[in-house]
């Protein structure tokens, strides 16, 4: 990699605009090929200015990201409470597999939506977008409280509910990044890290309310809270940059909601198809903790999810300020192989050894979370980071739709349940989509392993 002298030597001999906006010697990866060139936009180059690098109005935005956090990944994270509840109540007759398709369309469209969101975002559509996935929350989670049979459910948690999370999700990775530059890694795990507060309250909270008031009341209650809660985030966040000239100059109908450009780049191609791959295994302990927990009767079963989801905090912040320091995908690939290995071992923590599991694997998970988008920034140009990072959600959700099911098909229908086979395809998946991460950043940095990235 490139020290920092010899990167400002290099900036004099290129076209302003095509490089990421990176700074601590992180630069994009220079072309190879007449088919690498970097990504490039029409609009002005805004990688050369000035961000504010905090102050209360950059961290007000962080803060109510965080908040948006909470309650989409962290609301999310809890889902494995509702696999529980439903098979002992409404859906009895159901396979954990049919059960996981509700919380996989939740996975689907948190991501999923990123291409719709990011363009939106770029567009400069932020507010009016995350406005409308307040209101969709909301009546979904009131929907939610109606119903007792699985179409329901499906309609209602899967698709109404996760839409909503879809959308504000991914505006909440972006905004963050019209604020910081050097730092930006740092903002985004204190951002995400909601998520994982989120995912220790929430697995807590539903598995006492839905004994003491019900599943419909404490689905109403959600519902307030969120209308409440990222309606107060809603005023708190907001965009600096302004948004792409093309909506003045045509509207919508000039909008390339995929831009296949990006993929010229092989490094970014190799990130978003690791990720995809590491998405079909990564979520299984999050999703079936508590049926695991049951199955080998460990005490405290209700509350591994929020044990899990607690760890994950640490995990979203510092590897976030650890990325700023020593490089993105520095940080993330050494994690990544952590959570390969303990989900790996996932079955050998049969009683109380299972903290070392939650702990270990929660906090390796959730640099995963935390670190990808600034990672997808390095290899672009910061004007177009919603709609790349965006595609790469999108691509990445086809992981979250179909992971978790398979798993739950492999475990079974009964106990015993197969769990070792299912941590086999939990961590070879996870193994596999590892391995392309890591060649991404070695293209990216030409082979050299010691390399600011």
């Amino acid at each position: 990699m490139l020290d920092e002298q010899q990167i400002a030597e290099k900036a004099n001999d290129l076209e302003k605009g095509d490089q990421s906006g990176l700074s601590n010697g992180d630069t994009q990866a220079e072309p190879r090929s007449e088919g690498d060139a970097p990504i490039t936009t029409k609009r002005p180059n805004y990688d050369e200015e000035e961000f504010p690098e905090g102050g209360l109005r950059a961290w007000t935005v962080v803060f109510g990201c965080s908040l948006v956090m909470a309650f989409s990944f962290g609301y999310l994270n809890a889902f494995g409470v509702f696999q529980s509840y439903y098979a002992e109540t409404y859906l009895r007759g159901y396979t954990q597999s049919d059960i996981a398709w509700i919380g996989a369309l939740q996975y689907f469209f948190i991501f999923g939506m990123g291409l719709f969101a990011g363009r939106a975002f770029d567009l400069g559509f932020f507010k009016p977008l995350m406005a409308f996935a307040i209101l969709l929350a909301t009546f979904s989670q009131m929907m939610l409280s109606l119903c007792t049979s699985y179409y329901q459910i499906i309609l209602a948690q899967g698709v109404g509910v996760g839409i909503a999370m879809g959308l504000s999700f991914n505006l909440a990775v972006t905004v963050p990044t019209h604020w910081f530059k050097r730092k930006r890694a740092t903002a985004l795990g204190v951002s995400a890290a909601g998520s994982s507060i989120g995912g220790v309250i929430f697995p807590v909270m539903l598995t006492k309310l839905f004994k003491e008031i019900g599943f419909p009341w404490t689905m109403r209650m959600i519902g307030f809270g969120y209308l409440l809660l990222v309606g107060a985030a809603w005023f708190m966040m907001d965009t600096r940059l302004p948004p792409l000239a093309s909506v003045k100059e045509g509207g919508w109908r000039k909008v390339k909601w995929f831009d296949p450009s990006a993929f010229r780049n092989p490094a970014y191609s190799m990130f978003v198809a690791g990720n995809l791959i590491v998405f079909f295994g990564l979520y299984t302990p999050f999703v079936y903790m508590d049926l695991f927990t049951e199955s080998y009767h460990i005490p405290a079963s209700g509350y591994w999810i929020s044990i899990l989801n607690a760890a994950s905090t640490f995990g979203r912040v510092i590897p976030g300020i650890l990325g700023d320091k020593f490089g993105r995908f520095n940080t993330l690939l050494p994690h990544m192989i952590l959570a390969t290995i303990f989900l790996f071992l996932f079955p050998l923590f049969t009683n109380l050894s299972l903290i070392l599991f939650a702990l270990a694997f929660g906090y390796a998970s959730g640099c995963f979370v935390s670190i990808i988008a600034p990672c997808a920034v390095q290899l672009g140009s910061i004007d177009t980071v919603g709609t790349r990072t965006g595609m790469m959600l999108s691509i990445m959700s086809i992981g979250g739709l179909l992971g978790t099911p398979i798993s739950g098909f492999i475990l079974g229908e009964a106990q015993p349940y197969r769990w070792w086979p299912t941590a086999g395809y939990s961590g070879g998946m996870c193994c596999v989509g590892t391995a392309l991460c890591i060649a991404a950043r070695q293209y990216a940095v030409k082979g050299k392993l010691k390399a600011h990235f």
